[in-house]
């Protein structure tokens, strides 16, 4: 992602709308990981297991 895309993506992560905190959470995490990525860092993503989740 482009840096223009990643601050427009910021500015809709903003927006609280419908989604449960848990939602707005896991999207939150997907935004740092792309961060990270644009940045030439190697972030290693959260897995979801039955009920846990395990922060990468």
């Amino acid at each position: 992602m482009t840096k223009q895309q990643l601050q427009k993506k910021f500015n809709q992560l903003k927006k609280l709308g419908k989604k449960t905190p848990q939602q707005r959470g896991y999207d939150f995490e997907k935004w740092i990981f792309e961060l990270l990525k644009s940045e030439n860092l190697s972030p290693s993503p959260s897995y979801h297991h039955e009920g846990e989740q395990i922060d990468g």
